[in-house]
């Protein structure tokens, strides 16, 4: 499998076969309106950029992927573990009304509610049943993987809604090859003494990691195989997507939305 790059009205996007019958988007920096640093289709919610051209490049956005902006939820991410279910009253939580979880992942069952995560490097994923007709969406750090958080979303998922059958696509995220960090993160991702080493490898005094190898890893052994993984790195591809690791704080922000 592969993801699909999609170009609509000028934005553009990407969907995963793996999700085929599903609303979903990962979303790139091209088609919006912002203004460089933030050019042009941030989706963050810096307040260095213009509040107007965010909600308008939301428009955009969801607009070219089918789905409706007041359908939105979205959260304060904190780069933890937590997973909190979405309800059709919760729609518009962190777009039209102020966002009132703290958390990195969600899931619901409800036709409409459109999950949305952001990421700048970080790993988006999207999660799918399609017999139980429930959907997850989860933002996986270097701290979120280290915590099995896609295996906590899926697990979720099945624990409420009995998912048998969960889907998984990881989109583009900062790649192994731009990935260097200390000692800290390999040390994190020690999961029952496992071997880490086929996505882990030591760079002089540093390490590069595979974070995108990782949470395929643990979904695979959770049992859910059907996973497809971007290989664009964001970090190098900075045409086409921001990224904290080559950016710093002033830049633009991806979301990656799915919807039933």
């Amino acid at each position: 499998m592969s993801f699909t790059q999609n170009t609509i009205d000028g934005v553009r996007f990407y969907t995963s076969p793996v999700l085929d019958g599903v609303t979903h988007a990962f979303s790139t920096r091209i088609g919006g309106v912002s203004h460089p640093p933030f050019d042009s289709l941030n989706l963050g919610s810096s307040e260095l950029d213009d509040r107007d051209d965010i909600l308008q490049n939301y428009n955009l956005f969801t607009s070219a992927v089918g789905i409706d902006t007041e359908d939105l939820v979205f959260t304060k991410q904190t780069h933890g573990d937590k997973v909190r279910t979405a309800e059709r009253r919760h729609r518009g939580n962190g777009f039209s009304r102020p966002s009132v979880w703290e958390c990195d992942a969600l899931i619901t069952d409800v036709p409409g509610v459109a999950l949305t995560i952001f990421w700048a490097d970080c790993v988006p994923l999207l999660l799918y049943d399609p017999v139980a007709k429930a959907i997850g969406a989860a933002h996986a750090g270097w701290r979120g993987t280290a915590s099995a958080l896609a295996v906590k979303t899926a697990g979720a998922m099945v624990q409420r809604y009995g998912c048998k059958n969960i889907r998984a696509a990881i989109g583009p995220s900062i790649g192994a090859c731009c990935f260097e960090t200390h000692d800290d993160v390999p040390r994190a991702m020690r999961f029952g003494g496992a071997d880490m080493s086929p996505y882990i490898a030591k760079s002089g005094e540093k390490y590069q990691v595979d974070l995108r190898g990782i949470n395929t890893w643990l979904l695979n052994r959770a049992g859910i195989h059907d996973v497809d993984v971007s290989p664009l790195c964001t970090c190098c591809l900075d045409d086409e997507f921001f990224s904290h690791r080559r950016s710093g704080s002033e830049r633009g922000t991806q979301a990656a939305v799915i919807v039933l």
